[in-house]
């Protein structure tokens, strides 16, 4: 029996007067209807709650089509074909693709399309092509519109900002903000505890705790957004567009999106009311001008040779470089201000940390007992000998598949019967494949450990005879290639100028797996 699905997905001109449950729930009874009238029972129906510009952002729609490649559904009901693909010309031929080779029809209620029809495989493809260019249309009215609203001083955003409402403007469209009873004297107090008590953004967030005021999670406010909320012009009446523009990319064949910050924006007066005065907000932009970090003249290349290594063992953060001015040497802190270790010289953790690397070469017993080697062969042998078995297993499976594709192709089998076999036997296989890689992990492992008494103590020694000659990019590379972290912790300051400035704990996680300590 022939099975029917539906696809319902919501589109920014819908929700312009209804709401996005109203909008897939007009749509879902008029394919019902349409199918009624056609005789057909709709079984499943897909429904994108958040629509995406991507295939890979609307997970119901990838749903769907994996369902459509396995050939379930004889027909697709949907209330426009450009529902189905409205992003870029590769996700449309992918749709297109995919509906073709499972022969599945696309029923709409102005067409039915078979895509294996040519004159209905051209109108589909032009449907796609024209969505797209409406899709960039509408793009390009909406952020014009955005902007306009902008120049006239309201606010656009989707997020209301600390100590503020949003509502609709009476008679005209649009929103603007109103102050918060709340919220509006916390945001008052942050700028009078920056401005006339002169606090850091560390002291006003224990402040706040002390206090006991929370952001609306419920949550404590942190030093990062302190730092935001004093920097936001809209508190001073301002509202501000486009300075934190979505730039997209490609990353191994992905879409990738970044918000870098633009140094031309758009900053007009808003219609909302400030929550602090023109005075007060240039006191602290003055004071955050002075307080900016010296910009000096440095290398771009990386600076600190422990990043991304050394762990702050008190409170688990990863420990950064504190650099200072050229007469004192460069600092490896924690960055949680709250956290009880004590920072030292990053020079100095550097030496530490290469002198109990070479002591521990010195002393690390790579001796392996009989037992333990017989042992060792024996899983190895086992393992070698079920994963032949399983790759066996695996050519057993694919020959099935050619021979059922030779009795498709050959009129034996008719397409019904070998969809299902194909099925039976694909899931087969991957569930073979599954156990191979499973396995080829394992077997490397056991291979990995025999070859860590090989090269690994070598290469180890190699690396500290040329580690000093390196540059600093380069020394964090050979210090990854050994280490998989390590956890540094400092209790005790140094008092006097005689006292050491290395008592320090490192623990040191090789990839050996041991543990050493210094």
């Amino acid at each position: 029996m022939k099975e029917y699905c539906g696809y319902l997905r919501k589109s920014r001109s819908d929700l312009i007067l209804q709401d996005e449950e109203e909008v897939l729930k007009r749509h879902k009874n008029m394919l019902l209807e349409f199918a009624e009238k056609l005789g057909i029972k709709i079984s499943v129906f897909y429904s994108e709650i958040k629509s995406g510009e991507t295939i890979s952002e609307r997970p119901e729609m990838q749903r769907l089509l994996d369902d459509v490649e396995s050939g379930i559904w004889a027909g697709v009901f949907c209330v426009e074909v450009e529902r189905l693909a409205r992003g870029n010309t590769t996700d449309q031929g992918t749709v297109a693709q995919v509906f073709k080779y499972s022969d599945t029809k696309i029923y709409t209620p102005n067409k039915i399309y078979d895509p294996n029809d040519e004159y209905d495989e051209e109108y589909f493809e032009f449907g796609l092509f024209m969505a797209r260019r409406e899709y960039k249309r509408i793009n390009q009215r909406l952020n014009n519109g955005r902007i306009a609203s902008v120049k006239e001083g309201k606010w656009v955003g989707n997020k209301t900002p600390y100590g503020y409402d949003r509502f609709k403007l009476q008679r005209e469209k649009g929103f603007s903000l109103a102050p918060n009873q709340e919220e509006a004297p916390i945001i008052q107090e942050i700028f009078r505890l920056s401005t006339k008590e002169g606090l850091s953004r560390d002291r006003i967030e224990t402040r706040l705790d002390e206090l006991g005021i929370r952001n609306r999670e419920g949550n404590k406010f942190t030093k990062a957004t302190i730092s935001c909320m004093l920097r936001n012009p809209v508190y001073a009446g301002f509202i501000r567009w486009g300075r934190r523009k979505q730039v997209k990319g490609t990353t191994s064949g992905k879409i990738t999106i970044s918000r870098p910050v633009q140094q031309e924006y758009l900053l007009v007066q808003g219609l909302h009311e400030p929550l602090i005065d023109t005075e007060t907000w240039d006191m602290e932009q003055e004071k955050q001008r002075q307080n900016a970090p010296k910009v000096t003249k440095r290398s771009n290349g990386l600076q600190n040779p422990l990043a991304g290594l050394v762990i702050c063992k008190e409170c688990g953060g990863l420990m950064q470089r504190r650099p200072y001015n050229k007469d004192y040497p460069d600092g490896l802190i924690c960055p949680n201000s709250k956290c009880k270790n004590i920072s030292s010289h990053l020079h100095i953790v550097e030496d530490k940390l290469l002198e109990v690397i070479e002591e521990w070469i010195k002393g690390y017993d790579l001796e392996i007992t009989a037992e333990e080697q017989k042992d060792d062969n024996n899983i190895h042998t086992i393992t070698e000998n079920t994963l032949k078995g399983l790759n066996a297993e695996l050519r057993g499976c694919e020959d099935k598949f050619n021979r059922l594709c030779g009795f498709y192709e050959d009129g034996s089998y008719d397409r019904t019967m070998f969809l299902e076999r194909s099925k039976m036997i694909k899931v087969d296989i991957e569930r073979t494949q599954a156990k191979i890689a499973e396995l080829e992990i394992k077997l490397r492992a056991l291979k990995g450990e025999e070859n860590n008494t090989q090269d690994f103590i070598p290469q180890v020694r190699e690396i500290l005879d040329i580690y000093y000659s390196c540059d600093t990019e380069q020394r964090n590379k050979l210090l990854k290639t050994i280490l998989e972290k390590v956890e540094y912790l400092k209790l005790e300051r140094a008092r006097k100028k005689t006292d050491p400035l290395d008592n320090f704990t490192l623990d040191i996680y090789p990839k050996l797996t041991k543990i050493l300590k210094r």
